[in-house]
């Protein structure tokens, strides 16, 4: 979106600007994705409605929902049975993306239409077409359009959820599409062979919905997501996800692990401040916090990769020690949000207790100090979130005090940084 506005700023600010192939793709992009912000722009900047008249293009007045309605009803009348007739007659990747603005927009284009029927035939027709396609794949030698059709109808959940519509999600089906979803994302995030290995995006895009249903903290959404043990399959979809992580940290750049990073903190926030505790309860069960505090905090595996090899996305977390990093901001969050989450608090203070982990941290600055600053960091932050948050922790062992008093005597950037740790064990 960024792009194409900086592409069209330019194209308005140029004299005597000539109409070529680019500048009619530019603003049909523009015009396709039916935003009335920016339909509104062009329609009153004189420069750029002179454009669209040089380039014999309309924006039209209104957009034309009925069309959009008799697909859905026709696929409605006679479902989709089959991928034969899901690739040829289905056409799902137009609909969704011309039902989208719809949604996003619903009083600017239309005031008439029955949102709440017509969702409920087009979520129920959405689940049909996804539940062919991903079914299809493993055999299918349309895999490119089956990945378009899951892509397309997740993005429209995800509009729904964003949109505040959860009722027509967690109705339709009598519930059970938030129930596909979970099985599909357990799925992928298990050991997955070629095919669902090449369904990963999708079951991403499917957490992101779950990280919206979670954020939204509705009470018909948490009750939901509480019949379905979300909060213990969240907390086995973590375990998956960072076993697998293990397994391959040396043989390959994680392509997705930025926005896989930032799903797993964000479900496990919005988790932390959800105002369900049966969802936290079911969490505890899943035993994460028993790995979290006795593996993933004290796995020092780390992402090596050539500087030309990576991804401008996965920049920010080359070197970095993925699990233990994730692990310690997870602590964070639970030490530092006590009244949001006690029983994870109790659970964890009890772990770090059991595990001997301020411990187990001296030790690691002990034995890594010739580590760059970036590694002694990770300990520095744990020891510091630790004996800020739980004081009787370390406070009366004169051998944490000692170590920590030596590694930022040694180290007068860090202690500066960790001054607040410094004065405690001075």
């Amino acid at each position: 979106m960024t792009e194409t506005y900086l592409t069209l700023a330019k194209i308005i600010k140029g004299k005597n600007t000539e109409i070529t192939k680019e500048i009619k793709e530019v603003f049909k992009s523009l015009i396709e994705l039916r935003d009335p912000t920016i339909d509104n722009f062009l329609k009153t900047n004189k420069n750029a409605r002179n454009l669209l008249e040089e380039c014999a293009i309309n924006i039209p007045s209104t957009r034309d929902f009925q069309p959009i309605l008799e697909a859905f009803e026709n696929l409605w009348a006679t479902p989709l049975s089959d991928e034969k007739s899901l690739v040829n007659k289905g056409k799902i990747v137009v609909l969704c993306k011309d039902l989208k603005p719809f949604l996003e927009h619903p009083k600017t284009y239309s005031e008439s239409i029955d949102w709440e029927n017509f969702l409920k035939m087009a979520v129920e027709v959405l689940c049909r077409s996804a539940e062919i396609s991903w079914d299809a794949f493993k055999q299918s030698k349309f895999k490119e359009q089956h990945k378009s059709i899951l892509n397309s109808v997740v993005d429209i959940w995800e509009v729904l959820v964003r949109k505040g519509k959860f009722k027509v999600l967690l109705e339709v089906k009598n519930g059970d599409l938030l129930y596909w979803m979970l099985t599909k994302i357990t799925q992928v995030l298990s050991e997955p062979n070629k095919e669902e290995s090449e369904l990963l995006h999708i079951g991403i895009q499917m957490q992101k919905v779950f990280v919206l249903l979670l954020k939204a903290n509705d009470l018909l959404v948490n009750e939901a997501l509480e019949s379905l043990k979300f909060g213990q399959i969240f907390g086995q979809h973590l375990q998956l996800q960072y076993e697998a992580l293990k397994k391959y940290i040396n043989h390959q750049v994680y392509i997705n692990y930025p926005i896989q990073n930032n799903i797993r903190l964000h479900l496990f926030k919005y988790l932390l401040y959800s105002s369900s505790e049966k969802l936290k309860s079911q969490f505890l069960k899943s035993r994460f916090i028993e790995r979290m505090v006795a593996d993933y905090v004290k796995n020092l595996q780390q992402f090596k990769t050539k500087f030309d090899q990576i991804d401008l996305k996965f920049l920010a977390f080359k070197n970095c020690y993925p699990l233990r990093n994730e692990a310690i901001e997870f602590i964070r969050e639970i030490l530092e949000n006590k009244e949001a989450a006690l029983v994870l608090y109790t659970e964890i203070v009890q772990r770090i207790n059991m595990h001997l982990l301020v411990f187990h941290e001296c030790q690691i600055l002990e034995a890594y100090e010739t580590k760059s600053d970036y590694f002694i960091q990770t300990s520095l932050l744990l020891l510091t979130i630790i004996t800020k948050e739980i004081p009787e922790i370390g406070e009366n062992d004169e051998r944490v005090r000692t170590v920590i008093r030596e590694v930022l005597q040694r180290r007068p950037i860090l202690k500066r940084q960790f001054s607040e740790l410094a004065n405690r064990f001075k």
